[in-house]
């Protein structure tokens, strides 16, 4: 992966990664609605600082993971130590976290296929779909459930492509910590999958 920071697509690649922050920084509010509301509102619960009447039903029912919010409230819990206590301020540094992990994947993707394609060319349309396509930074900056399970997909992916291309990297450690974040990716998306085929379900039997 190194080779690709000191080849000739090293600009574009710092370029991406400040488009991506300058993304996190100022994207305001929310995309989707389960971004507050299954993940900062359950955050604010656990923290004490929202009562437990003012959650949504899938608290009740426990059909939502609650991995991201408890990597929220540990880094919440990290930012007081340091002073920090403003909420935007919290919610500022989920964004840059996620940007940052997100660009990170997408140029380790980059490095490992750039080589498959036979022109500059393409090689050039390739990093640049995969970096700069328009709503690649904005959708890559969220704390959701579905980013980051797009995230732990994606290095999964990432290291199982790798264990089959190069035999330098023939390590079944590679195919056991694929299998972790294969799980993880799962266990992050697999509630708002079952909530849409409810939903649907419902909706054709009304």
């Amino acid at each position: 992966m190194n080779k690709i920071f000191y080849s000739q697509y090293k600009n574009i690649l710092f370029i991406s990664l400040l488009i991506y922050l300058i993304t996190a920084i100022f994207s305001v509010g929310f995309y989707h609605y389960d971004e507050h509301f299954q993940i900062l509102e359950f955050i604010n619960y656990k923290l004490g600082k929202s009562p437990l009447s003012d959650l949504p039903w899938e608290y009740y029912a426990k059909i939502r993971p609650s991995l991201l919010p408890a990597i929220g409230i540990g880094l919440i819990k990290a930012m007081n130590l340091v002073g920090i206590h403003n909420p935007f301020t919290y919610t500022l540094v989920f964004r840059i976290i996620t940007a940052m992990l997100s660009w990170l994947i997408t140029v380790c993707f980059c490095s490992l296929l750039i080589n498959d394609f036979s022109s500059d060319k393409t090689k050039k349309i390739f990093v640049y779909l995969s970096l700069f396509l328009w709503f690649v930074p904005f959708i890559s900056v969220r704390f959701s459930s579905e980013c980051y399970a797009a995230i732990t997909f994606l290095s999964a992916l990432y290291l199982i492509i790798r264990f089959y291309k190069y035999e330098s990297d023939k390590n079944p450690r590679l195919l056991i910590l694929a299998g972790l974040l294969l799980g993880f990716s799962f266990f992050l998306s697999i509630s708002n999958s079952i909530f849409n085929h409810r939903t649907c379900l419902m909706a054709c039997i009304h």
